[in-house]
């Protein structure tokens, strides 16, 4: 059965479905609680197919500031035939996708079993990837350690001047994100160390509109000062005092200070036992098109 979900309700019954049945969908339950909780500008699809009792396909859909995000996630067995059906559903039928501009930029999360499928798929709708990266899923589990800000620095909002320094800061940086991060800096949670003698920041932290935290950064000349903790500390308690909302995080496995600095009670755990893991895959849209034949290829397998 497929189904999209479109009112708020129904967006609330989805997302007590997903917190109860696994921890996994992370991008997707940290998306629903930041548009149910938190200021959204944008359109936000949600979507899923469920398969008998063996498996049900969650994708969502978020376009804003000309971006798009996809983040799709599996619950149970993946049938590579059904998931390619539900899939295709969701181009055919996604406002989001079906309106976009040309020269859009987003990220593409998914779990590994569907990477190769999906990526396939936009690949045939002109969609170009620049590369793939493994993440370890992780939220905070502990009360952070409180350290007090020390002499010459000042503790505040990122500003929307700040967005070029951070922007440059950020290995993950599209074309466009000095314009996406001002909007994040106004309409989402978010702190920084500035340095009084530069005005600049020294350390800052903010968060998706994925409910993750996306960039967690102490420049370079200021490390080994606990600066990390501070933001950090103010992120959580902001998110939970005022919003109820519990933030998630992703470490690169090669980034070994990030690994070193995250305590074991924060890493997520499979079924299995092992350190949680997502595939987050950058996106280039020159032009979005459907390839010939989909809509028909979609109807065909609806009706078989």
């Amino acid at each position: 059965m497929f189904k999209q979900y479109l009112t708020n309700g129904e967006l609330e019954e989805a997302l007590q479905e997903l917190m109860s049945e696994t921890t996994r969908h992370k991008a997707i339950t940290g998306s629903l609680e930041v548009f149910l909780k938190l200021k959204f500008t944008g359109a936000f699809y949600l979507y899923s197919y469920t398969v008998d009792v063996q498996a049900k396909y969650w994708f969502c859909v978020k376009d804003f500031l000309q971006r798009v995000d996809i983040y799709i996630d599996v619950d149970g067995e993946f049938f590579s035939e059904e998931f390619h059906f539900a899939f295709g559903k969701v181009l055919c039928e996604c406002p989001g996708l079906k309106d976009l501009s040309e020269n859009a930029t987003g990220c593409l999360i998914v779990e590994e079993a569907a990477l190769e499928e999906v990526q396939a798929m936009l690949e045939m709708c002109q969609v170009e990837f620049s590369g793939c990266t493994e993440f370890l899923v992780c939220q905070p589990n502990r009360e952070i350690e409180r350290h007090e800000v020390p002499q010459g620095f000042t503790l505040s909002r990122l500003r929307d001047e700040d967005a070029e320094f951070v922007a440059a800061s950020w290995a993950y940086s599209a074309e466009n994100e000095a314009a996406a991060l001002r909007h994040r800096f106004s309409n989402l949670p978010n702190w920084a160390l500035i340095d009084e003698s530069t005005n600049l920041p020294a350390s800052f932290v903010f968060l998706e509109h994925n409910g993750m935290v996306a960039h967690l950064y102490t420049v370079e000349q200021y490390r080994g000062r606990k600066f990390r903790d501070i933001v950090f500390r103010e992120l959580l308690s902001e998110c939970e005092s005022h919003f109820n909302l519990i933030p998630w995080y992703g470490i690169s496995p090669k980034n070994e200070a990030m690994l070193s600095w995250t305590p074991e009670s924060d890493k997520l755990r499979d079924a299995q036992g092992n350190h949680m893991k997502i595939s987050v895959a950058f996106m280039k849209i020159a032009n979005f098109q459907l390839p010939d034949g989909i809509l028909e290829d979609m109807q065909d397998l609806e009706n078989y």
